[in-house]
């Protein structure tokens, strides 16, 4: 019965507008890391989508950039001083 569980096991809702911002605040302007990193801690599939969705977007954005080298997939950091508002609520 699901009912004996509420209250014990909660639902945390992550948007893609919160992962934005916080590889916006963790992610420094010319720093290369390994794409898999950006995915280090993540605790549900909801988190995980929300993540990706998030790289997506700041690809799209021209902030990250990905590459390839050595078989290994990598994203940079090409910009500094963004403005957040420029990112919606479409993903939420």
């Amino acid at each position: 019965p699901v009912e004996k569980f509420e209250g014990i096991v909660a639902k945390v809702t992550i948007s893609v507008q919160d992962k934005t911002s916080h590889f916006l605040k963790t992610i420094k302007k010319g720093e290369k890391l390994k794409f898999s990193s950006l995915f280090d801690g993540v605790k549900s599939r909801g988190e995980a989508v929300s993540s990706f969705l998030a790289v997506l977007e700041l690809m799209r954005s021209g902030i990250l950039l990905a590459y390839e080298k050595d078989n290994e997939i990598f994203v940079e950091r090409t910009q500094s001083d963004i403005d957040l508002s420029q990112f919606d609520n479409n993903y939420i």
